[in-house]
């Protein structure tokens, strides 16, 4: 399972930069807003379509062939996505109500 986490924090730092950088700039600009809404709900939008880009992208690669030799259980390998879009949702959701406290 921690290998599973793993490769997908890879493959974040690899095809979701972007997502980061866009997270990183609604943090800043809320910040500095004056107690919009907009500011907390709109990055935590964007944190939960990472995990929906990190599956298109192991379709894209084939990884639901290699996956099957591995010693993981479907579940498993649904419920890593789950964890990443929860501690992703979860993590931006704190920082933007801290941001705009």
């Amino acid at each position: 399972m921690k290998g599973l986490l793993l490769k997908d924090f890879y493959m974040i730092g690899k095809y979701c930069r972007s997502f980061v950088l866009i997270l990183t700039v609604f943090l800043v600009v809320s910040c500095f807003g004056n107690d919009n809404t907009f500011f907390i709900i709109y990055p935590v939008l964007i944190a939960g379509m990472i995990p929906v880009t990190l599956i298109s992208y192991d379709e894209r690669e084939k990884w639901h062939i290699y996956s099957e030799t591995l010693p993981y259980t479907r579940a498993q390998f649904v419920s890593v996505k789950y964890l990443i879009g929860l501690l992703f949702e979860l993590t931006v959701f704190l920082l933007s109500a801290a941001a705009q406290a």
